[in-house]
This record gives C-alpha cells, structure tokens and sequence, in this order.
C-alpha cells in the first residue's frame, strides 16, 4: 500500500475516479475511456501528488496519486503525466467504443533517478530506481573513493621517506669494480695496501 490516494479533475474535464476495489466506470455510448493509474508505495521518497498531472491527447485532464478514467472518442490517443511541469513519461493507445484501456504510473522507488517514473500498461511493476543505489550509497562510494585516494597518497609519502633499495647500492659496486679494473690495479690491492716504489740510491744510477 502506499500513500493514500487523492485525485482531483480540471474543471470541464470528462473524466470520473475509479475507486480501488470498485468496479470499473462504464462509458457512454459510443465513447471509449482511458484509466490511468499514479501509484507510489509506502516508504518511497515524497513527492508532491498534485504536481503529477495526467494528460490525454495535449488536454491536462486530473492530477494528484490515484486512479481516474477519461473518457474519448475511438481511435488513438497520447497519454501522459507531467510532474513540475515536465513530461515524465508518455504512451499511445488506441481503444475502440465500449472499451477502456488500463495504464500504470509508478512514482520511483529511489531518489536520484533520471526520470520521475513511467507509464505502462496495467498491471505494471516496473518502477525506475528499483534497482538504484540510492542518495546514501552513491555518498558511501564516494567516502570509500576518498579513503582509498587518502591511502595511497600516504603510502606514496613514507616510500619517498625510505632509504634506497639494496639494489642500487649493489649496482654502485659493480661500477666501482669496473673503474679498479680499467685502471689496472691489481687484484687484491687497493688504497690501504698500495706501496710506492723503493727508491733507488743516486750512486747506482748507470
């Protein structure tokens, strides 16, 4: 069950409300009618009810959330409910005399939806935002998006803080290695260990 329903006609318009439970209205003779249906359910977000305005064939018709028939020629017709003023959905139907044809407007079951529902044929049970996540999820993505951003920032800041890898300080060795070896020094020997040169006395020079 939803809210409870209250309708209310454009003065002039042929329409009569069609109770839920009752029995569905009867149309002139030689006429035909359209029934549509604004619905919501408990616990949907709130929206204005007369601001949902149900039209047939470019003539605003009743608004409000319940179930009201209008009655038309044979033939085909548009139907359509505006809320604030914008077209939220809309069908065209045909109906032959005697005949009423039966459509469903469901008011969505979530907020931040990008439309404020859809008019189908009854019985109907497709409400846009069934399946959304939702203001509150949508907030809880982002919080966790700015968590893990937060995260990686702050580890990106202590691997700048550490001291280089052992790998570079291996590669420093072998380049050292490399510029002993193109100078010849021998193998073994290196600042510590290195002696010049006894000196020869002057009397032995040839």
């Amino acid at each position: 069950m939803g809210s409870p329903e209250e309708v209310a006609a454009f003065p002039g318009a042929p329409v009569v409300p069609w109770p839920r439970g009752e029995p569905a209205p009867r149309p002139p003779d030689g006429a035909a009618g359209i029934s549509v249906w604004v619905r919501n359910r408990a616990g949907d977000p709130l929206y204005w009810g007369h601001k949902h305005v149900v039209g047939i064939s470019d003539r605003p018709v009743f608004w409000g959330i319940g179930r009201m028939v209008a009655f038309v020629g044979p033939g085909e017709h548009r139907a359509e409910v505006r809320y604030l003023g914008v077209v939220s959905s809309a069908r065209t139907v045909r109906v032959r005399s005697g005949e009423i044809a039966q459509l469903e407007f469901w008011t969505p079951a979530a907020t931040g939806t990008t439309t404020h529902g859809v008019l189908a044929p009854a019985p109907s049970h497709y409400r846009t935002g069934a399946r959304s996540p939702g203001t509150t999820a949508v907030v809880a993505v982002v919080i966790a998006l700015m968590a893990v951003t937060l995260l990686l920032a702050r580890q990106q800041a202590v691997g700048a803080a550490m001291p280089r890898p052992v790998t570079s300080v291996l590669a420093g060795a072998a380049i050292a290695r490399a510029a002993n070896e193109a100078c010849d020094i021998p193998r073994g020997t290196g600042a510590a260990g290195w002696r010049p040169p006894s000196s020869v006395p002057d009397d032995q020079e040839a």
